[in-house]
């Protein structure tokens, strides 16, 4: 199977599975360099709020809106 061949057919997958895939690449492929991209848009981010380029959402409603995204997906 082609790399193309893998991206098709991941996208055809629901959210919450493509969602679980991201996780499960990102986990194997942890290194060094994923971790620095990382850092720097955490710092990227956090540096936009500071600004007020960028605004929060708070915890509760980001997993309320997880929840009825899956919900969805499992129909």
């Amino acid at each position: 199977m082609t790399l193309a061949q893998i991206e098709t057919e991941a996208l055809t997958l629901p959210e919450s599975q493509q969602l679980d895939l991201v996780d499960f690449l990102l986990v194997k492929c942890n290194d060094r360099q994923i971790q620095e991209a990382w850092s720097e848009e955490a710092e990227a981010r956090c540096r936009a709020i500071d600004e007020g380029r960028m605004s929060t959402i708070p915890h509760n409603d980001v997993m309320q809106e997880i929840r009825a995204r899956r919900k969805g997906a499992s129909r």
